[in-house]
């Protein structure tokens, strides 16, 4: 069954889509604002999505990712994007099938996991990272997200979480990365209501914009070069609404750049600071997580959130 009904929950709308999984082709997608009242609506939003995306197609698994943490049975335990799913104890997988039979989608196979891993896996099956042995990737919105992964010596793909927008930033005290850098932390900078004004404010050179602007590139900087120091990627690769902001990466790779000719962080590598400032790239995928979802029911990746029944 090469056929996989991805679905891409983030906290401003919920994609849908049936995708080859063998080529990665998206069919027609699905999209909805997604709903902020209670989790019978968000799960009942999820199915109806999942139904549209899957047409006539009556075998293929449904694969969800979204913001959140999941315990070792699967159970979703808090995702901040939500408020009905802070601090709780829900069976993801069971209300999913439950939704997806009222719908007349089911029974079929559930598979879920963090959009952070779904974002890496579509990046690195049918992405930029194709041919990369190790592989970081960020994933800017909000906050920042971000997964490395490297291919073992038997050749499997081993993944992990690395949380880069909760690292600390500078001494104690300084805060988290995404709390500097991420687009929240922009827009609140820049006195906007949202992403959109703060950029269409720092275009019109509002100075307390552009600075905004400015400062979390710095910040962004700082940490893609404390990263690049630890795991040493071939490349990383970045995604997410920011990331579509040529002014915001260019000054961020400058801070990268400064930070690694200031160093001897590289010896090993031999490169200077603009043929490391070349692995960044930004994707061209355009659903990087949908095509994510449809390489997750085919692995086992080793990490704890991925789940399915």
């Amino acid at each position: 069954m090469p056929y996989v009904i991805g679905v891409d929950v983030g906290g401003s709308s919920i994609r849908a889509a049936r995708i080859d999984s063998r080529t990665g082709k998206c069919g027609r997608v699905f999209s909805a604002k997604t709903p902020k009242t209670s989790a019978k609506e968000f799960f009942g939003l999820v199915a109806e999505l999942s139904s549209k995306a899957a047409g006539s197609d009556k075998r293929a698994p449904v694969s969800i990712c979204m913001p959140g943490i999941f315990d070792e049975r699967g159970f979703l335990r808090n995702s901040i994007n939500f408020p009905f799913f802070r601090d709780v104890n829900v069976d993801f997988g069971l209300q999913n099938q439950r939704a997806l039979k009222e719908t007349g989608l089911g029974p079929r196979r559930v598979y879920w996991a963090n959009d952070a891993f779904a974002n890496h896996l579509g990046i690195k099956n049918f992405g930029e990272g194709k041919s990369a042995k190790r592989l970081v990737t960020l994933v800017l919105g909000s906050g920042i997200g971000g997964v490395f992964g490297k291919v073992g010596s038997a050749g499997g793909l081993e993944l992990i979480d690395l949380e880069p927008g909760h690292m600390v930033l500078g001494p104690p005290g300084s805060g988290i990365v995404e709390s500097h850098a991420g687009m929240l932390a922009i827009q609140t900078l820049a006195n906007a209501e949202n992403g959109f004004q703060a950029r269409k404010l720092a275009n019109r050179g509002d100075k307390v914009a552009v600075r905004a602007y400015e400062l979390a590139a710095e910040n962004l900087g700082h940490s893609m070069h404390a990263l690049h120091q630890l795991l040493k990627p071939d490349l990383t690769v970045l995604s997410g609404g920011p990331s579509k902001d040529d002014r915001y990466v260019s000054d961020a790779l400058d801070v990268f750049g400064e930070y690694a000719g200031k160093d001897n962080a590289h010896p090993h590598l031999g490169k200077t600071a603009s043929e490391l400032q070349a692995r960044f790239v930004v994707t061209k995928l355009k659903y990087p997580n949908l095509l994510g979802c449809a390489v997750i029911p085919f692995g086992n990746f080793g990490w704890s959130t991925l789940k399915s029944r």
